[in-house]
């Protein structure tokens, strides 16, 4: 198991969702050490990470950056009506923060792991939404 899929198992726990009833939003931000170039796949991983924490299938992405300094950021909204904002940049030492949002609270998770670099995924809807600047639906 690799630590985006801990930490979906962890944000999906019954007693997680007891606690905030059904998520609704999230604000997720991943500095890893990785090369910049990496960032577009990575950035996707915690994409797919996300619609395990809704257990939604997302609809439609939109990305921004790189920034100067590698960092990459993606608005996705999934098909029940959640809404993840998540980020991804490059560091030496590794912050991992995740906000959940509930109908009937949230529940956040910080941590600074110490892991390999995270392994990407084939960019997608989010390489497209950054290489057109709009809005791109998932298929």
């Amino acid at each position: 198991m690799n630590y985006l899929e801990d930490l979906a198992g962890w944000l999906s726990q019954e007693a997680v969702r007891r606690r905030i009833g059904r998520p609704v939003a999230a604000r997720a931000s991943f500095a890893l050490p990785f090369d910049a170039g990496d960032a577009t796949g990575i950035l996707a991983a915690v994409a797919a990470s996300a619609q395990k924490w809704f257990d939604a299938v997302p609809r439609r992405a939109y990305a921004l950056g790189p920034v100067p300094s590698g960092a990459l950021h993606a608005l996705v909204e999934f098909a029940t009506g959640e809404t993840a904002l998540l980020g991804v940049e490059p560091c030496e030492q590794p912050a991992v923060h995740v906000l959940l949002i509930g109908n009937h609270g949230t529940v956040e998770w910080t941590d600074a792991p110490d892991f390999r670099p995270v392994a990407s995924l084939s960019p997608g809807p989010i390489a497209e939404s950054l290489r057109t600047g709009a809005p791109v639906d998932y298929r």
